[in-house]
């Protein structure tokens, strides 16, 4: 009877044993390549995580996530040993096949696969291994770039394009990322323009990115050549190409294409805004004072037209009439703070300080938490001669914004003036 018994109860016994077995077996497989994550920020350690690392697949063999580890740590040490290149990277091969064995649907997987293969120099495979995962993850944007990426370091003459373009499609905010490597591994505005293709808002972006990356003849060039090959596009491309003209200081130049542009489209109202800004910045304020005021009158609710127009009556010193537009613009979008800004600006500007003082105290109350309303504030007491209150408000709006360097000179120079003891 108890025979019987332990013969029934002995496959359940042993499955049991194996099953703990096999866990225990997984945990220390899990415990060691715990250890390799954290010595992988030990620099000079690379035996020690290869020791771990090995550990974890002998205790875990079925482990995609080390197998892929070790094909990463075969790979870098391929780029790093061009001797014992071909061993390295059929070690990376065999633990990315071991990897896609135990999990075949992971794109990571034919991903990695990809690069090892190009790290070989088949880019016929390479490129399978992409299409595959980018069948398994259409929609991730990570592995678009990073295909993008390789073929791009690999100098495959257009076939980073697309998977650039399909990356920035799943999430614009890698633009400038794209931009970056392209401009890293290319340094070059036809390559650029390339990626762009026809999209107006990736060839803006484009001249955008060169701006930043200082090559300021190279965006210009751009600037130029989209201006000329506009005349079709939407007016807020047109707009935002004058724009950067402006911003380059090139105000006749987005004057003259402001004025072709409009002989197709007269009453476009932000081409006509845009011109009165070009006008303004080239220092034709009469022209641009009688533009400002047909869009006002235009649309009395465009508080930006009335900020405009303020600003262009004070360049002609007609005092009162730019207070009233600043104030209209203001009570138009209360939300702006820069408009505040530019009514204090105003202010100290022309000398009226006490308004300064009391226009800056209400943007401070109104905007308790910006550092650019203190320093506001601390600019409008130090013009009215109150040295004192002025370092106060400058140490809040530094407090606020502590890795801002002009709010820190703005703190020094109130504290000299203290120091003269210069109060009115």
């Amino acid at each position: 009877m108890r025979l019987a018994r332990l013969k029934t109860r002995l496959p359940i016994l042993l499955a049991t044993f194996v099953a703990a077995a096999v866990t225990l077996s997984a945990v220390k497989g899990y415990v060691a390549y715990r250890s390799y994550i954290a010595a992988s920020n030990t620099p000079d350690a690379s035996d020690a995580r290869w020791e771990l690392l090995n550990r974890a697949i002998r205790l875990a063999p079925g482990n995609a996530l080390y197998h892929r580890a070790a094909a990463r740590e075969s790979m870098r040490a391929a780029e790093a040993d061009l001797k014992a290149n071909h061993t390295l990277l059929k070690q990376a091969e065999d633990h990315l096949q071991a990897a896609l064995k135990a999990e075949p649907t992971n794109a990571a997987g034919y991903f990695e696969l990809g690069n090892c293969n190009l790290l070989k120099g088949d880019p016929g495979q390479a490129e399978k291994a992409y299409d595959q995962a980018l069948k398994l993850a259409p929609c991730n944007a990570n592995f678009h770039e990073q295909v993008g990426r390789q073929h791009l370091k690999r100098g495959g003459n257009q076939q980073w394009i697309s998977p650039f373009r399909r990356a920035v499609e799943l999430d614009p905010t890698r633009l400038p990322a794209v931009f970056d490597a392209i401009w890293t591994f290319t340094h070059s505005a036809y390559e650029l323009r390339r990626f762009a293709g026809d999209d107006w808002a990736l060839r803006i972006a484009s001249v955008r990115f060169l701006r930043e990356k200082k090559e300021h003849s190279a965006a210009l060039r751009e600037c130029i050549s989209l201006c000329r090959q506009a005349t079709d596009a939407p007016d807020n491309t047109k707009q935002q190409l004058a724009t950067l003209l402006n911003h380059m200081r090139q105000h006749l130049m987005a004057v003259f294409f402001l004025r072709r542009w409009l002989k197709k489209t007269p009453k476009s109202y932000i081409l006509r805004r845009e011109l009165a800004v070009s006008l303004r910045s080239g220092g034709k304020t009469d022209e641009a004072v009688q533009i400002a005021g047909e869009l006002v009158k235009e649309r009395p609710s465009d508080h930006a037209a009335h900020m405009l127009l303020g600003d262009l009556f004070h360049r002609k010193g007609d005092l009162n009439a730019a207070e009233e537009e600043f104030q209209k613009g203001i009570d138009l979008n209360p939300h702006s703070i820069y408009y505040h800004l530019r009514l204090i600006d105003f202010y100290i500007q022309t000398k009226q300080r006490k308004k300064a003082v009391k226009a800056a105290d209400h943007v401070v109350r109104v905007f308790p938490d910006q550092a650019l309303a203190y320093h506001a504030l601390g600019s409008a007491h130090l013009a009215n001669g109150q040295s004192k209150q002025a370092l106060a408000a400058y140490r809040e709006a530094a407090h606020l914004d502590p890795d801002n360097g002009r709010y820190k000179e703005a703190v020094a120079e109130a504290e000299a003036k203290v120091a003269e003891g210069s109060d009115r």
